[in-house]
């Protein structure tokens, strides 16, 4: 394998135990190829209930090595927004993930592949 963007749905069904989830972040994880957008951790954080949730979701997230947007990847994730957001419901979360993924040249595993699929030349893995 190789590095592969984690989305938040995928995070999110591993750390509730969804056994496809955990198996397919187990393997990325011990072939050295996960990662995630500090978009997905934010997006994960943000539905947390309480701090025993808060503190297991940060321990399963040090498994990842975390990627952050460049200038460059907020300028594109503005302007794919701008293109997406009314006619398909885009948000400028997915929108910073999928223009990261595109300038590292990494495929994007998620559940939700119907954001993800706008980005021309971005390869999508739906795990599961």
């Amino acid at each position: 394998m190789a590095d592969t963007l984690v989305d938040a749905t995928i995070i999110i069904d591993a750390t509730n135990n969804h056994g496809r989830a955990v198996r397919y972040v187990d393997e990325l994880v011990l072939a050295g190829d996960a990662c995630t957008h500090a978009q997905a951790v934010a997006e994960v954080i943000a539905v947390t209930r309480d701090a025993k949730e808060l503190a297991k979701l940060q321990k399963f997230v040090r498994r990842f090595r975390v990627l952050h947007m460049s200038e460059s990847d907020s300028q594109s994730a503005l302007a794919c927004l701008a293109r997406f957001h009314l006619s398909h419901d885009l948000d400028f979360g997915d929108c910073l993930i999928g223009t990261t993924a595109l300038r590292l040249n990494l495929p994007v595993a998620t559940i939700n592949d119907r954001h993800f699929r706008l980005f021309t030349g971005l390869k999508v893995i739906r795990p599961y």
